[in-house]
């Protein structure tokens, strides 16, 4: 085996190199979900389309969501599902007991804020938002079943749903729920030192809290993400890839059939949370690492939580312009939840501004 250990933007740079090239590319390449389409839409005959070896007939076996990136122009699909990244609430078990909350009656934003009261007169705050990502409001926004463009590939920025989700977590900034961050390692610490008490993050950021924080162990439980409003949507979802199999290829069946095996088969799903990833098909979950006991999480079956809630996490829309759009949300959010900027203004102009970059 020839094993190379190559940096994110070198993979990146080589895969578009080699699909401009036509060379020095592997029979399956692995692509981020919000980055499916900024390759398969300018390279539209770089990959297989995999309907030629069945895989349509097998598009029920994977969550919906996972699609919209994987899905041409003609129907054609681009790619085999692999991981998914559905959202919960983190919480500090004890720090919630103490202040006589109920995690379990927390299923709405509001009911979340009321927590947040509670929190606050023992001085905790109830999560920290970061503003050099855009990741609270995209995860919000999903849940909602939108994303930054409309199904016709325009802008969405300026959406009611947009709207409402950048002033919800305005709102929550300016009532003293939220606890602005600049970074990542300011998010961590705030969590850590327990500033704040609980965080909206995907599966993959269980692991990373037990690895930076061993000192809490027994100390977070996870529960489904609160709904805008009663009866709403308890899902969304930040990351995961999937695997694509490059025109040039000297084997593309041989790859599909890799493919299908390490993402297609219950067993290998079982083997691949064992190591930490979360496999986005559906008859997964029962699997034994999928029902295991958490031990960091108390004792919790967080992995099988997480799996509850991926046939529920809305399909929305993707573009090769997406990173266009997150910069522009960025930029955006920064303004509203530091400048204290009016949502709707700020995001029609972050909208007609992504309108003249996309065409």
């Amino acid at each position: 085996m020839d094993l190379q250990v190559i940096g994110y933007d070198d993979v990146s740079t080589r895969l578009t190199v080699g699909l401009q090239s036509g060379a020095d590319l592997p029979d399956v390449v692995a692509v981020t979900g919000e980055r499916v389409k900024t390759v398969t839409e300018n390279f539209p005959d770089g990959f297989v389309d995999l309907s030629v070896f069945g895989l349509d007939e097998r598009k029920a076996e994977w969550a919906d969501s996972k699609w919209p990136a994987l899905t041409g122009p003609d129907g054609q699909l681009f790619g085999v599902p692999w991981d998914v990244a559905p959202v919960a609430l983190y919480y500090r078990t004890d720090l919630f007991e103490a202040a006589g909350i109920d995690p379990a009656g927390i299923k709405t934003w509001d009911d979340y804020l009321a927590a947040g009261d509670l929190l606050a007169a023992d001085g905790y705050k109830l999560f920290p938002v970061e503003v050099d990502t855009s990741q609270a409001f995209s995860i919000l926004l999903q849940q909602q079943g939108e994303s930054y463009f409309t199904d016709a590939g325009e802008s969405n920025l300026a959406s009611d749903a947009a709207i409402e989700t950048a002033t919800r977590l305005q709102n929550a900034v300016d009532g003293g729920y939220a606890e602005v961050v600049n970074n990542w390692d300011a998010m961590l610490t705030s969590l850590k030192s327990g500033a704040v008490a609980s965080h909206i993050m995907p599966v993959w950021f269980a692991g990373i809290l037990e690895g930076a924080a061993p000192e809490l162990a027994g100390k977070w439980g996870v529960i489904e993400l609160p709904a805008a409003e009663a009866g709403g949507v308890r899902a969304s979802n930040q990351g995961g890839s999937n695997l694509l199999i490059p025109a040039k290829s000297e084997n593309p069946e041989g790859g599909y059939l890799f493919a299908t095996f390490a993402l297609g088969e219950t067993s290998s799903a079982n083997t691949m949370m064992e190591l930490g990833n979360m496999s986005s098909l559906l008859a997964a979950s029962s699997e034994p690492a999928f029902t295991a006991d958490v031990p960091y999480y108390g004792g919790q079956k967080v992995w099988q939580l997480f799996a509850s809630t991926i046939g529920d996490i809305p399909a929305v829309p993707l573009t090769a312009d997406y990173d266009k759009a997150d910069q522009i949300v960025i930029d955006a959010m920064s303004k509203i939840l530091v400048s204290g900027a009016d949502p709707k203004s700020t995001l029609e102009d972050a909208s007609a501004q992504l309108t003249s970059q996309i065409g």
